[in-house]
């Protein structure tokens, strides 16, 4: 129901609720009136009968009692009748207009007589048709009774004076009720009914349609108010719409460039939908798998043009992707189906608005000339393993050979040597065994590299080795007139299962950058310890120290520190390197500090179980 229905239902309910009330209101009110009126009539009556005929009646005179009583009915113009009767019904006396048809009602004590007719409705008395008043009263202790009966007409004159004053209000209440809808109408709804329609052009972009004037009450408020608010919304619009002209503007020109960007890239960059398949491909990546246009696009299978070996992996990222994993993975092409022999390509999941993965965005570097230069690096390390194996056998053998005659002529097995002979002949000596020593080194190197760095365990105590181990520095420890202290540990060390020929190499590592990088004079600390689980050792020196800069790469193969270096520089810088891999091997830990100058600490330790 719309607004002026409401209102015009409302103010006619409003009317027949006040005609209602009136009428009713009215009508209670001049039956209560009559009612009121009639009744005082009848006690007058019935005093000024009983006081007039009280005392003939008790004589007996009838005579003057209906003399009194027909005075009395002369006196009254309404009055219909009065008539005395007896216990038993019989009319003594009688007076009025319509006394004799009531008396004859009384005396046949019949509804009906004679053409007359009786009836009772709700205190009046019906008698041919005309309606009375009637009332009955008891006289002298209830031996005579007086029935009174006073015409009807003053009644009728009311009812028809209220009737008459009811329809000029009703009207005036209809009046009324109408200039209340025709009043809102005009001053409530149709301003409201404009504003709507004013709203809906509003909606539609119409900001120049003319208001309705504003009157001075509540209404011109709200009219004056959305004047404003109307001006407001063209404001606002007009910079929304110069701001959307400017962003779509700028949208094109940023999707140009994407779609510029994406033509242009040197990568190849591809769509995957989730059923697999390639849906949008660069020229870049066109050109790479042979592709001249959209309709060969729609019709090409991505996994096709990956050798069979690799189509696997291939798929198993693309499922992945569609999980929403990022990830990477090396692609080689058969020869149709790419320019690119081998392509690293990456995997991006799309996310829809939903959050699920829509599309994967993947694209691939060029790796071909990479993995061309691995194999070649792969075949030269192997040629290199192979030529520095082959080397170090063939000098081995002459190297040894000459030890061992350098040997023979220290011993003095053939004669007896001058003391600067014999001096040359262990300078030839040493440098033979160091030799030696770099090329077993190397020979470690390249085990290690090929994982063929195999222990072979044995139960025995660290310090019994070490024992064997520093009994070969010990012409060096004397020539540079070095202080060695040894620590043994406090608490007995427990046999521990390692390859003692490995961790023989540790001990003679670390020993000899001990002796090597220590002046003459200088201090050597070395020390056995229990450390939780593990047995530690440790040996510290009064040397050159370590670079800080330069500490993270000491393990490093053939990384030397540069002072090292300047003071021995022809030292491999494998030493430590092979060190560590050994105690790693046995599920030990090694490490360092050191301070440039003032020496340097290693130690390692092995799990004793």
């Amino acid at each position: 129901m719309r607004l002026g229905q409401k209102i015009t239902f409302a103010s006619a309910a409003f009317g027949l609720v006040l005609v209602a009330t009136f009428s009713v209101a009215g009508n209670f009110y001049v039956s209560g009136l009559v009612r009121h009126d009639f009744d005082n009539r009848s006690r007058l009556l019935e005093q000024l009968v009983v006081h007039s005929i009280s005392e003939a009646l008790l004589n007996e005179d009838r005579l003057t009692a209906g003399i009194a009583l027909s005075s009395i009915a002369g006196s009254v113009p309404e009055l219909a009748y009065l008539v005395v009767s007896d216990a038993d019904r019989r009319v003594v006396i009688k007076a009025g207009p319509s006394a004799d048809r009531f008396a004859d009602v009384i005396a046949e004590n019949s509804l009906e007589n004679g053409g007359v007719f009786l009836e009772h409705q709700e205190g009046f008395v019906v008698m041919v048709g005309r309606k009375f008043f009637d009332a009955d009263h008891r006289l002298l202790d209830g031996r005579y009774s007086l029935h009174t009966g006073l015409t009807t007409e003053l009644v009728d004159d009311a009812y028809r004076s209220f009737l008459a004053t009811t329809l000029i209000v009703d009207v005036m209440i209809a009046l009324g009720v109408l200039f209340i809808i025709l009043y809102s109408r005009r001053t409530v709804l149709s301003p409201i009914v404009e504003l709507g329609r004013r709203t809906r052009e509003i909606s539609q972009g119409k900001f120049e349609t003319a208001l309705p004037a504003a009157s001075k009450d509540e209404v011109g408020d709200l009219v004056r108010d959305f004047s404003v608010m109307a001006g407001d919304l063209k404001e606002m619009r007009q910079g929304l719409e110069e701001k959307v002209r400017t962003r779509t503007k700028n949208l094109e020109e940023t999707k140009e460039q994407y779609r510029q960007l994406f033509e242009t890239a040197p990568l190849c960059v591809k769509i995957i939908d989730r059923q697999g398949k390639v849906i949008l491909m660069n020229r870049t990546g066109r050109e790479e798998h042979f592709i001249k246009d959209d309709a060969e696009l729609e019709r090409w299978d991505w996994l096709e043009s990956i050798d069979s070996k690799f189509r696997p992996k291939a798929k198993e990222r693309i499922k992945r992707a569609l999980a929403g994993e990022f990830g990477q993975i090396e692609i080689k092409h058969t020869p149709s189906g790419s320019k690119r022999e081998w392509c690293l390509s990456f995997f991006v999941p799309i996310n829809g608005d939903d959050g699920k993965v829509k599309q994967i965005l993947a694209y691939s570097l060029d790796v071909s000339d990479r993995k061309t230069s691995e194999a070649k690096v792969k075949d030269l390390n192997e040629l290199r393993v192979k030529f520095i194996q082959i080397i170090s056998h063939q000098l081995r053998t002459p190297l040894n050979a000459i030890r061992w005659n350098l040997e023979a002529l220290l011993g003095e097995e053939m004669g007896r040597l001058r003391p600067e002979q014999k001096e040359f002949v262990r300078l030839t000596h040493d440098a033979d065994v160091e030799v030696i020593r770099r090329i077993h080194d190397l020979l470690t190197a390249t085990d290690i590299e090929e994982g063929r760095a195999i222990l072979e365990k044995e139960l025995i105590s660290l310090e019994s080795l070490w024992s064997s181990a520093v009994a070969g520095f010990t012409a060096r420890v004397k020539t540079k007139n070095l202080i060695c202290k040894f620590t043994p540990s406090k608490t007995p060390l427990p046999e521990i299962e390692i390859d003692t020929e490995k961790i023989r190499q540790v001990f003679g590592a670390l020993l000899d950058n001990a002796v090597s990088y220590t002046s003459e004079g200088g201090r050597i600390g070395i020390s056995f310890s229990m450390d939780k689980e593990n047995v530690r050792f440790e040996i510290s020196d009064t040397g050159i120290g370590i670079p800080k800069a330069e500490q993270r790469r000491i393990f490093t193969r053939f990384f030397r520190a540069s002072n090292a270096s300047t003071m021995k520089p022809d030292a491999s810088g494998l030493g430590l390197s092979i060190a560590k891999y050994y105690v790693e091997q046995h599920g030990g830990k090694m490490g360092f500090e050191s301070t440039e100058g003032k020496g340097s600490t290693f130690w390692f330790k092995i799990p004793s179980a």
